[in-house]
């Protein structure tokens, strides 16, 4: 079994034509050996998600077998796979939760071994899980459209044409 000691750890954004926020995340990373070169191989990989650097509680878990790793560099997509290794098809059934605590930190295991350290933090990206929704309002891109009553408090801005 080769072993794996350093990890150089890259979070990738899905992206969805769709309206719908997908359920899932896509990240890459990069698995050198002890020289610094990376492999051309496949391997199970296990991708852990904690809600601290050191000592946090499991958020998220996913098993993924037989990942194609190309000069160490490897892609995998949180929420397709389960922490069986049950693996799904269509994105519109990913699991990977909707919310994460304040600060996230992920760890990626090799072929059964122990967890690549140390723990890399997720950072804010360009499209998240929880865009969705906005705290306290709503984003529209697009049309809007009301069945009913709109109540504005305060100032209503439009930046295109208001059309009645």
């Amino acid at each position: 079994m080769k072993t794996w000691p350093t990890a150089c750890l890259v979070l990738l954004v899905s992206s969805a034509a769709s309206a719908q926020v997908p359920g899932f995340i896509t990240y890459s990373g990069r698995l050198t050996d002890g020289t610094g070169w990376g492999q051309s191989t496949v391997l199970d990989l296990v991708v852990t998600v904690y809600d601290a650097a050191e000592g946090g509680n499991v958020v998220f878990r996913g098993r993924h077998p037989g990942v194609p790793v190309v000069d160490g560099y490897f892609t995998v997509n949180l929420g397709m796979c389960s922490e069986s290794g049950a693996c799904i098809e269509d994105p519109a059934d990913a699991g990977f939760p909707s919310t994460l605590p304040g600060q996230a930190w992920l760890s990626v295991a090799v072929d059964g071994g122990l967890e690549l350290g140390p723990l890399q933090p997720i950072g804010s990206v360009p499209y998240a899980v929880t865009a969705g929704s906005v705290a306290g309002g709503a984003v529209v891109s697009g049309n809007l459209t009301v069945e009913g009553d709109l109540t504005v408090t305060g100032r209503l801005k439009v930046g295109g044409r208001l059309v009645g």
